[in-house]
C-alpha cells in the first residue's frame, strides 16, 4: 500500500483501500492565455474540481471550453 492510501485509511476517509485510489479520467478541452485551442488533454483525479485544480497548475490562466468523463 502506499503512503496516500495508509493516511486516507488512518483517518477514516475513504473506507476501503480501493475507494481511496480509484481515479477518474478526464478530457478538458481548453483555449489557453495565448489564445491557442489544446484538446483532449486528460487529467487522473478524485472528481472534476480536483482535475480543474491539475489543470490550472498546469495551464495557468486557461479557459475550460469542454470537459468529458473518460
Amino acid at each position: 500500500m502506499n503512503r496516500r492510501v495508509c493516511l486516507i485509511l488512518l483517518l477514516g476517509l475513504g473506507g476501503t483501500a480501493e475507494s481511496a485510489t480509484k481515479l477518474k479520467k478526464f478530457a478538458f478541452k481548453i483555449k489557453t492565455k495565448d489564445g491557442n485551442i489544446v484538446g483532449n488533454v486528460r487529467i487522473e483525479a478524485h472528481d472534476v474540481d480536483a482535475a480543474k485544480v491539475k489543470l490550472f497548475k498546469r495551464y495557468p490562466s486557461c479557459t475550460v471550453l469542454r470537459v468529458n468523463e473518460k
